[in-house]
C-alpha cells in the first residue's frame, strides 16, 4: 500500500490512506543509545516527568516488548505530549490535559515522543524514545 504524509510546517506529521506509522525515528533519538529493559511481564513501565525532574522524562529510554503497555505520569497542561516518529500506537494527536496516560505499543519498532512546549519532533529537548521488540 502507499501511503501518502501530510506534513505541517515540516513538523506534525500524518500518514494518508489509513497508515498508522509515522516516519522512522532518527538513529539516537533524543540521544538514546542504550536503553532501560522493561520487557519483563513484572517490569515497572512508568515514564515520569516535570516537578523535580524538570523538564525530563525518566527514563528518557525504554525497551518493552509488542503489546505492552507504559504509563506517562506528569502534567500534560504544563508538558504536552504527542508522539515525533516511528510505530503505530494508541496515542492519537497531542496529550494536554490530565495528570496520566497509558500508550498500548503493538508494533515493533521505535516510538518517538517529545513534549510540544520544551522538545522538538526532531528529538531534541524534552524527548524520550520507546524501543518495541518481539
Amino acid at each position: 500500500m502507499r501511503v501518502a504524509w501530510v506534513c505541517v510546517a515540516g513538523v506534525l506529521c500524518f500518514a494518508g490512506c489509513g497508515g498508522t506509522r509515522l516516519e522512522d525515528c532518527a538513529a539516537n533519538f533524543a540521544g538514546c543509545q542504550s536503553f532501560m529493559d522493561a520487557t519483563a511481564d513484572n517490569a515497572s513501565r512508568a515514564i515520569a516527568f516535570g516537578g523535580a525532574l524538570g523538564n525530563e522524562y525518566a527514563p528518557k529510554c525504554l525497551q518493552v516488548r509488542r503489546g505492552q503497555s507504559v504509563s506517562f505520569g506528569g502534567s500534560f497542561q504544563v508538558h504536552p505530549l504527542q508522539q515525533a516518529c516511528g510505530v503505530g500506537s494508541s496515542l492519537e494527536g497531542t496529550v494536554s490535559e490530565g495528570m496520566s496516560k497509558e500508550v498500548t505499543l503493538n508494533e515493533v519498532g521505535d516510538f518517538g515522543y517529545y513534549c510540544t512546549l520544551h522538545g522538538t519532533a526532531a528529538g531534541t529537548g524534552m524527548a524520550g524514545l520507546i524501543r518495541v521488540v518481539e
